[in-house]
């Protein structure tokens, strides 16, 4: 990556620095990944747009970032890869020592003509590139959203975290759509260490299901969380993240929020593992309070159900750009440039809060 900005492109905005880069056949996309990654907190570094790729495409942009050692992870915006086993064979080789994340354009029927209009290319269609992308060892992102999430993800973990996620939850239905979801997205909730599952039957209720997804009922106030997620970590060998997800009606209005014991979390983890937190999130102060306390990200699942259930697709839309709105316009309140500088010095943390 040069050292020195440089930038001969009519984009409105510079990338906001980082291992992250990207090469793109489209002058919109790379605006918009430009445009997101301040907002979202990617790394982005090297942006290239390739043009007409009379002279250099994506395969030769792609061989020289695999080089650049300041390069962490490099993501890719297609609808043609030009010579085909000259761009597959500089992938494998790139792929074996960054993470390559491609979004390939003209998946469907229709879609393929707009490309063809585009770029005068023949764009593979949902199959193929599939198929390709596991040939030449990429990630395949279908859609703009995941390749962003993607770019954010290798830019802080660019050797990944591992596919096995522990469930801890005190709802079953939350679990069984995270497991759902776990299962879609190619990982996995591997089976309870034989010494932990004996080890919590001891301190959970009789009616708990010791299993993944953890399910510690209803009634689990603090200590309940608190026990299991220190018996978890302590066998942490056997999970690569931990999503703790707290549920409940009227009979958990007077139990301590998943915002007030994040503090206890944060600490119990040490950084073993990254917290992902779930519950009572319905505004966008809510993430800002949460990702300051030490969460990496949120869960919003029950936004998304509101609008799923208000108005489709749509409405899951609606939802998640009123939250982003709010989540912005309490940046720029705060003064904070991105959601990545946020820390405790943003927030007033009750004294009883505080478990350090």
């Amino acid at each position: 990556m040069a050292a020195t900005p440089f930038a001969a492109t009519f984009l409105r905005d510079l990338p906001r620095g980082g291992g992250v880069a990207l090469v793109s056949q489209s002058g919109a996309i790379a605006e918009e990944v430009i445009a997101s990654s301040h907002r979202l907190g990617i790394p982005l570094g090297a942006v290239i747009s390739v043009g007409n790729a009379m002279h250099l495409g994506l395969t030769e942009y792609l061989d020289e970032l695999g080089a650049d050692s300041a390069c962490r992870a490099v993501l890719l915006y297609a609808e043609s890869f030009g010579d085909v086993p000259q761009f597959r064979a500089v992938a494998r080789r790139v792929s074996a020592r960054k993470p390559v994340v491609a979004l390939v354009g003209g998946r469907t029927a229709p879609g393929r003509g707009a490309a063809f209009r585009h770029t005068g290319s023949q764009a593979p269609n949902s199959e193929e590139a599939e198929a390709f992308s596991a040939e030449c060892g990429m990630v395949r992102a279908t859609n703009l959203r995941r390749l962003m999430l993607a770019g954010k993800a290798f830019g802080a973990h660019p050797g990944g975290i591992g596919p096995r996620v522990l469930v801890l939850s005190n709802s079953g239905g939350p679990g069984v759509l995270c497991t759902d979801q776990t299962a879609l997205e190619g990982l996995a909730l591997p089976d309870l260490p034989a010494a932990l599952a004996t080890r919590l039957r001891a301190l959970l209720p009789p009616e708990a299901a010791i299993a993944n997804p953890l399910d510690l009922l209803a009634d689990a106030r603090e200590d309940r969380f608190a026990d299991t997620l220190v018996a978890a970590l302590e066998h942490g060998a056997s999970f690569d993240a931990i999503v703790v997800s707290n549920h409940g009606g009227r009979q958990l209005d007077c139990v301590p929020s998943s915002l007030r014991v994040l503090p206890e979390v944060v600490k119990a983890v040490n950084g073993q593992v990254e917290i992902l937190m779930d519950g009572g999130i319905r505004r966008g102060t809510d993430i800002v309070k949460a990702l300051c306390l030490g969460a990496k990200a949120v869960l919003c699942g029950r936004a998304y159900a509101y609008g799923l259930a208000a108005a489709g697709e749509a409405g899951v839309a609606r939802a998640l750009d009123i939250l982003r709105v709010d989540l912005e316009r309490t940046l720029k309140l705060l003064g904070s440039p991105s959601v990545t500088a946020l820390n405790r010095s943003y927030v007033n943390v009750p004294k009883s809060w505080d478990a350090s």
